[in-house]
């Protein structure tokens, strides 16, 4: 995964997270494209700008193909969820005062309302850390 933390410092705007939703939903888009499936009476020079703009901050790359630039997100969906969750974690776990079981159990809650199979994942993938933090690995759980 790409190193997100610097784009973690370029926040989105309303209607850059919509067109990134779109080009992460259909992988590419030039600007008549995006704007077609924003469905939104929105100038093409208003989408081009958007897009423009998500690639100087970093959140798209992008290609010319014929007289128009093809826009593509350098990063997925998933890996911008993981970096933010690790980022939201690292941060919120860097102050001792903090260091409660309050957010574990949170999580541990919202996991089991959800899916209770999230709940064997979790025990599973904690029995696996507790293993290679004794340097167990060849007993760990696959």
């Amino acid at each position: 995964m790409p190193d997100l933390s610097e784009l973690l410092t370029k926040p989105l705007g309303p209607l850059e997270t919509r067109v990134m939703e779109i080009l992460w939903h259909h992988g590419e888009g030039s600007p008549e494209d995006v704007r077609e499936k924003l469905g939104r009476d929105l100038a093409y020079t208003t989408v081009m700008t958007t897009l423009k703009r998500l690639h100087t901050k970093g959140w798209a790359n992008r290609r010319m193909v014929r007289r128009a630039f093809q826009y593509t997100p350098r990063v997925s969906r998933r890996e911008l969820d993981t970096a933010c969750a690790e980022h939201f974690l690292s941060e919120y776990l860097a102050e001792p005062h903090r260091l409660s079981p309050m957010l574990i159990t949170l999580f541990v809650d919202l996991a089991g309302a959800i899916n209770p199979k999230l709940l064997d994942e979790l025990e599973r993938k904690i029995a696996v850390k507790r293993l290679e933090m004794l340097g167990d690995t060849e007993t760990a759980p696959k």
